[in-house]
């Protein structure tokens, strides 16, 4: 579980969007949770749908939003909208299986 860091990627911005995105491949199709914490909301797509939007002023929390998710057999997408209002600005997330275990990817 990696911290993506915007702040040092963006610099010091305030009152905006950065979008992080992902294609992660499954041997078949799974009923799978994303976990991810953010600072500040965020919002997330899998495969073009989206299925999360928390849009709140907070500090980065691993796993602060845990959401179910289907992956398709094959190569799926994750997009994910980070809400920056002022302070810090990153985001952590992991995909793991509907118990909490990590789940079996490639990229």
């Amino acid at each position: 579980l990696g911290m993506v860091d915007l702040m040092g990627v963006f610099g010091m911005l305030q009152q905006c969007y950065g979008y992080a995105y992902a294609e992660v491949t499954v041997p078949e199709r799974v009923v799978a949770t994303f976990r991810a914490g953010s600072d500040d909301g965020m919002a997330v797509w899998v495969n073009g749908a989206k299925v999360h939007d928390n849009y709140v002023d907070r500090g980065n929390m691993p796993d602060s939003d845990i959401v179910p998710i289907k992956l398709e057999a094959g190569k799926n997408t994750i997009l994910l909208k980070i809400l920056q209002g002022a302070g810090g600005w990153n985001f952590c997330g992991r995909l793991t299986t509907r118990e909490g275990k990590a789940l079996a990817f490639t990229q």
